[in-house]
């Protein structure tokens, strides 16, 4: 009995295939030189530890599987139908995509049902599994689709039977995006009560990594283990990431196997493939028992649910001013502005005698920086890379609140301290320090702009008795919108009543300020400017989090925030400040953040325009970057990069769209559709056509973006819609002049322009249109080197949306300011 498991498994796959007469030994279905590899053991954290991977062989797993008590389980199966599969078995099928079954050889979607139906199938004590496919133009990174409507398959047989039935009339699409079927993995362990194993077959990296990593996070909490098996190509960073990382999960409750490298030189594909399939389950199954998951998966509300209902004070409790960088990196803060705040009151004259010599706080006479420069200085050499746009509302506070600069914001922290000078010369103090008004101020342009501020107040800390209410109820107010406070403390303090404000106030909607004595932090620290950006920074990341949790964002879209003029009719600093050119910075890191952003931007009705660069240089502009052949040459086993572009952008693109039809054009000397009969269905039809036109099309003529651009400015004008032109172009444009004034005339219009680079460059030209051409109304053009994304990133996939998404958010949001979408 003890090797029963293994016998049965071999002889159940080997006799499988050849029924079916796909071969005659089991190894005539894997070609390869690699071995298998086995993962290394990662270290452990004191409540998270990564399972290592210690069987040798698949009778050892099947001991410790009945060993650990796992009698029966159910299982749920997913398969990946978004685009990518079609580039991603240039290595590892023939050049094929992946879902090919049009061959004798079975794909590898095909052999892994088979192979794990063979294996896994005995544990299932009813036969009943539940099977969905993903990523396809229907359901695209939104949802899941039932291979069998309706109910449920009666077991491997019937997985593959149906898998074969529908896999042609599916068109794939995408992003990859593994969330809604772990999400309903979760509703089928709560409702059924029972310990489930989710195995998802995919091709590759999912596109959003955080909300991933979340939602694997979410189901450590449940009796459910997850097993991806790789197919094609790869890379596989980000899975291997899920596989050990993560250590916030209960328990590691994610295993990956690379199909190709597992089965590719074994000596018996089968057993290799199952070993490494189930090779973590004794131990999380073990795990789910001593923690009581089974009992008690129905209790199991988010863990910090409990924690975002109550106030809590945000300890400082980053060391290294990298560590507080990383943090804000991974809150995702990438669209912050910057408001300024300094106390002109009567105290400061008498607030420097043990930290400045006895002189008054804003004395400019002597050689040596006063307090109030000093702070400026520092904070712009860190605090004014958070500012979206380098324009800065300054304000004075004093008997009453003023700007330091009349005529509007300040541009950049060099300005705020130049006119901090120049005023302080001119200005005498007097009155008592009063908070609220620069408060409620800026909580005024939080709800104008809808966005997340940070408030710096620079002070001398004597708030008048009389205001102290007062300021506690504004500050407490202040904490319902998307605004952090900051306050550094200049002087000889004393500084109990900040104290009290930084950690009390439990009435808060979260701990929303900070404060920074200016003196204790920089006396006695090795690098002063880097502890001093440390301390100010430090609760930023946290309190940015806290607002996403607590929906601050969507509660000021859905309040009444339409406050664009001041009492007499004139337009206030902000949006005069909107209205003029600036350039976008590509200031977002991860696909996750500019996501993130385009859904604060509220970007949910857009269109999809595409154009392809048809001319005769693509002959010559693959030298260096694609083996020296033509850049849409077709005649090789893998993709070109227009194909692969085609197949990445329709991973994450096609979601933006709302109807799915595309217009797609060509251009050389003269633009004419890709499709004659009308719009592309998504873009897998964009790749067909594509295909097809290229085969019988000879590149030829200049490129002229002018005529496909007009072209786009006359679709926006038609629908009245907010669109997206893509143009994807080996950048050799020949008139620049009528370019410029197209991309010009086209930012009077709701559209955003995204050139993708393909080719060797050089990309001088795109570079100028994409940063310089200020006379545009918005900053309406983005260009991404291709290669350079490819040749640098480990996640294509998402490197390349980031890049071509990257300025969307704020482009968007300038149409909006501007009322482009109400002129159309």
């Amino acid at each position: 009995m003890k090797v029963w498991f293994v016998q049965i498994t071999e002889y159940f796959a080997y006799f499988y295939f050849r029924n079916m007469s796909l071969c005659r030994e089991p190894s005539d279905l894997f070609h390869g030189p690699n071995e298998k590899q086995v993962k290394t053991t990662v270290s452990s954290t004191k409540y998270f530890k990564a399972i290592a991977d210690n069987f040798n062989n698949l009778n050892d797993v099947s001991n410790a599987i009945r060993d650990a008590g796992v009698k029966h389980c159910g299982l749920i199966f997913g398969i990946d139908y978004t685009i990518s599969n079609r580039m991603q078995g240039q290595k590892t099928f023939g050049g094929r995509s992946l879902h090919d079954i049009s061959g004798q050889q079975m794909n590898p979607y095909q052999q892994v049902i088979c192979i794990l139906g063979e294996t896994l199938e005995v544990l299932d004590e009813d036969r009943k599994i539940p099977a969905f496919g993903f990523g396809d133009v229907k359901t695209k990174d939104k949802d899941i689709f039932p291979l069998k409507e309706g109910i449920f398959c009666d077991g491997f047989n019937e997985v593959l039977d149906y898998y074969n039935k529908i896999t042609p009339t599916v068109q794939l699409s995408g992003p990859t995006n593994f969330v809604p079927l772990i999400k309903e993995a979760i509703n089928i362990v709560k409702r059924t009560k029972k310990y489930h194993i989710l195995v998802i077959v995919a091709d590759g990296q999912v596109t959003n990594e955080k909300i991933n990593q979340d939602v694997i996070v979410e189901a450590s909490q449940y009796p459910l283990s997850i097993v991806v098996i790789g197919v094609g190509d790869g890379p596989w960073d980000e899975m291997k990431v899920f596989d050990d990382g993560l250590p916030e999960r209960q328990f590691d409750n994610f295993q990956f196997v690379n199909f190709y490298e597992t089965v590719t030189g074994a000596h018996n594909p089968y057993a290799a493939l199952a070993l490494n399939a189930l090779m973590e389950i004794p131990e999380q199954y073990k795990f789910i028992q001593d923690h009581d998951l089974l009992r008690k998966e129905d209790e199991h509300p988010n863990v910090r649910e409990g924690r975002d209902n109550k106030f809590y004070v945000i300890r400082d409790n980053f060391t290294t001013l990298h560590d507080v960088s990383e943090a804000m990196i991974k809150a995702g803060v990438h669209d912050s502005e910057l408001i300024f705040g300094i106390d002109y009151t009567s105290s400061n004259t008498k607030l420097g005698t043990s930290t400045f010599n006895g002189l008054s706080l804003h004395d400019t006479s002597g050689p040596d920086l006063n307090p109030y420069q000093q702070v400026i200085c520092i904070l712009g050499e860190t605090f004014e890379a958070l500012d979206n746009d380098g324009r800065i509302p300054a304000f004075c506070l004093g008997d009453t609140l003023f700007p330091l600069k009349p005529e509007g914001s300040c541009s950049g922290f060099n300005e705020v301290l130049d006119i901090y000078n120049r005023v302080t010369k001119e200005k005498k103090l007097s009155g008592t320090l009063n908070f609220v008004p620069v408060i409620e101020e800026s909580v005024k342009i939080v709800k104008e702009t809808r966005r997340y501020h940070i408030l710096v107040i620079i002070t001398g800390g004597m708030i008048d008795p009389e205001k102290l209410k007062p300021t506690q109820d504004a500050i407490v107010e202040a904490s319902k919108w998307p605004l952090s406070i900051v306050v550094i403390g200049v002087g000889d303090g004393p500084w109990e009543t900040m104290m009290k404000f930084d950690d009390g106030l439990p009435n808060r909607t979260f701990d929303n300020f900070q404060f920074v004595d200016f003196h204790e932090t920089m006396a006695g620290a090795k690098n002063p400017y880097a502890a001093f950006a440390l301390r100010a920074l430090m609760e930023i990341p946290e309190q940015y989090r806290l607002i996403k949790d607590h929906e601050l964002f969507t509660d000021l879209k859905n309040r009444e925030s339409h406050v664009y003029h001041d009492a007499d009719g004139e337009l206030n600093a902000r949006e005069r400040r909107e209205k003029r050119f600036y350039v976008i910075r590509d200031n977002y890191k991860t696909l996750h953040d500019v996501t993130k952003a385009m859904a604060d931007a509220d970007i949910n009705d857009c269109e999809l325009i595409f154009g392809i660069d048809y001319t005769i240089s693509n002959k010559t502009q693959g030298q260096n970057t694609f083996r020296g052949l033509s850049l849409h040459d077709t005649s090789g086993q893998g993709f070109n990069p227009y194909q692969q572009v085609i197949c990445i952008l329709g991973e994450t693109f096609e979601t933006l769209d709302s109807d799915g039809l595309i217009p797609a054009f060509c251009f050389s000397d003269t633009l004419f559709p890709l499709k004659s009969e009308g719009p592309c269905k998504g873009f897998n039809d964009v790749l067909d056509r594509y295909n097809q036109v290229t085969k019988e099309r000879e590149p030829s003529g200049s490129a002229d973006f002018v005529p496909l651009i007009e072209q786009a400015v006359k679709i926006v004008k038609e629908t009245k819609k907010y669109h997206i032109l893509v143009i994807i172009t080996d950048g050799k444009i020949v008139n620049m002049t009528t370019t410029i004034d197209a991309i010009v005339e086209a930012s009077k219009w709701p559209l955003s322009i995204v050139v993708i680079g393909v080719g060797d460059g050089p990309w001088d030209d795109m570079m100028k249109l994409d940063d310089e051409l200020p006379e545009r109304e918005f900053d309406n053009f983005q260009f991404v080197d291709y290669h350079k994304v490819l040749k640098d990133a480990s996640n294509t996939y998402a490197a390349l949306a980031l890049g071509a998404l990257m300025e969307i958010p704020e482009q968007y949001q300038m149409i909006k300011n501007h009322e482009l979408l109400r002129k159309n």
